[in-house]
């Protein structure tokens, strides 16, 4: 939530990842970028994105809500990385 997301950058944090989706739904649903998307101009910290990320049009999404970049699990990699971002990607 944007409350949440404010709370964590008064208390100090410098970056913010967001899932985008509650623990009960794990990977059953798909990651909502309309809540991301709230969340993003009411922080000055990066915000990166983590979830539903398995080819190019997925990397597509993540960056067409403006987020920052990506944090992926290493065996996913492969397939959607911060190089498709325009980032670097470091171990």
């Amino acid at each position: 939530s944007v409350d949440l997301a404010r709370q964590i950058e008064a208390a100090g944090a410098t970056w913010l990842t967001i899932h985008g989706r509650t623990p009960k739904q794990r990977s059953s649903h798909p990651v909502n970028f309309d809540a991301i998307a709230k969340i993003l101009p009411c922080v000055q910290i990066p915000v990166f994105g983590n979830g539903n990320c398995f080819n190019a049009s997925d990397v597509q999404a993540w960056k067409d809500v403006g987020v920052n970049g990506m944090l992926q699990h290493v065996r996913r990699v492969s397939a959607c990385n911060n190089d498709q971002l325009g980032l670097t990607r470091q171990e």
